[in-house]
């Protein structure tokens, strides 16, 4: 019966797509999430950061907003037009507009999760403070835009009932929610292009090849994905109106909704895979780099990083900078060689050469002028 009442509906259905992408999807971000963590494995110092848990909470939020997608095809007939499950099954209609209040909900309040942990990277790889100051201030934007959203989501009806209401009862007791769908999504591509603009003068300032450069400038490029997929999401919602034809366009909404904050997720992984690569040899380890200062022999000497304690990526660049590189002397000519960090205060390594004993150095990524760095202080290559 349900086919002769309108049989052209039933073969438009396209729920199938999400059913798809849900299942491709959580794989991914699982498998994303630890592939970071074996990265990090090999990196970290004492303890896991800040960065670190809030990439787990938004793999944990992720699941759900999938589970809330999956439900929202098996009870809220996400997929199928609105005319063919009110002819059919109108109470389907009404679940679903519960279900939208909950994705809507659930997306707005934990969309930033993954570019949080972001800023937590950023803040403890970079020590200059405008820098600080730059992810703060996203930080604090990205906050209360959550905050905020989630606010108006919740309030947008009243009676909070009216979310589920026919269409003329939502004209008359709810906001524009359209409008709230479609420009919610500014603020995350604002604060996408400053996280991508944050780290690129930095980079560009480093004593180091240009090589090693645009590797950098690619990897803080992964880190800034989520800028294309908030702007697709952008796209979508400004092309296609939520509430006409609610059940058969949200299959595609719903897969945006859980797209950007899953490719957020996988950005802020993506950081950190270097020590992977070179773990498995796929790119080679940071080469050596020197450099040079006043009051040596000759006017100047050479401090070599070498090969037994290669840059094993971003994260062990944050972590060296905030504990130094153990050093002893090579040869007596000054140059040096990093060794694991088995050294103390206590007990420093001891050399018989021109120079007997050093126990770190200190990272610092003020920028020196040619000819002024100090004596002991070696460029370093992240």
């Amino acid at each position: 019966m349900a086919s002769e009442a309108d049989p052209s509906s039933l073969s438009e259905y396209v729920g199938y797509r999400l059913t798809i992408f849900v299942g491709v999807f959580i794989p991914l971000q699982i498998l994303a999430v630890a592939l970071r963590f074996w990265a990090r494995s090999i990196t970290r110092g004492s303890s896991y950061g800040l960065d670190d848990w809030l990439v787990l909470v938004s793999l944990l939020c992720q699941l759900v907003a999938c589970g809330i997608a999956i439900g929202s095809i098996k009870q809220a007939g996400v997929g199928y037009h609105v005319v063919y499950l009110e002819e059919t099954s109108p109470e389907t209609v009404v679940s679903f507009f519960k279900y939208l209040v909950a994705i809507s909900a659930w997306y707005t309040s934990t969309v930033s999760l993954g570019k949080l942990a972001i800023c937590c990277f950023y803040r403890r790889l970079f020590p200059q403070k405008p820098v600080h100051i730059a992810v703060g201030a996203t930080a604090a934007v990205l906050i209360g835009n959550a905050i905020a959203s989630t606010i108006a989501i919740l309030a947008a009806c009243k009676p909070f009932s009216a979310n589920w209401g026919s269409a003329e009862v939502q004209a008359t007791h709810c906001i524009n929610k359209e409008a709230l769908f479609v420009w919610g999504t500014l603020p995350n591509i604002l604060t996408d292009a400053v996280l991508l603009a944050v780290p690129i003068p930095i980079v560009l300032r480093l004593h180091a090849s240009n090589g090693l450069k645009v590797g950098l400038l690619a990897t803080f490029l992964f880190g800034s994905i989520g800028l294309i997929a908030s702007i697709l999401r952008f796209v979508a919602f400004h092309n296609t109106n939520s509430f006409t034809d609610a059940t058969f366009n949200a299959a595609e909404l719903i897969i945006w909704t859980v797209c950007e904050p899953g490719i957020y997720l996988i950005a802020a992984c993506l950081m950190v895979y270097r020590p992977l690569l070179e773990k498995f040899h796929i790119i080679s380890p940071s080469g050596s780099k020197s450099g040079t200062g006043p009051g040596q022999s000759g006017g100047a000497s050479a401090h070599h990083v070498s090969s037994t304690s290669r840059s094993r990526g971003l994260g062990y660049l944050a972590e060296a900078s905030a504990r130094g590189i153990p050093l002893r002397s090579k040869d007596g000519n000054g140059r040096f060689e990093s060794l694991e960090d088995r050294a103390s205060d206590e007990h420093p390594f001891k050399h018989s050469g021109a120079i007997t004993e050093t126990t770190s150095v200190q990272l610092s990524w003020e920028h020196v002028p040619p000819g002024t760095r100090p004596y002991g202080a070696a460029a370093w290559e992240p």
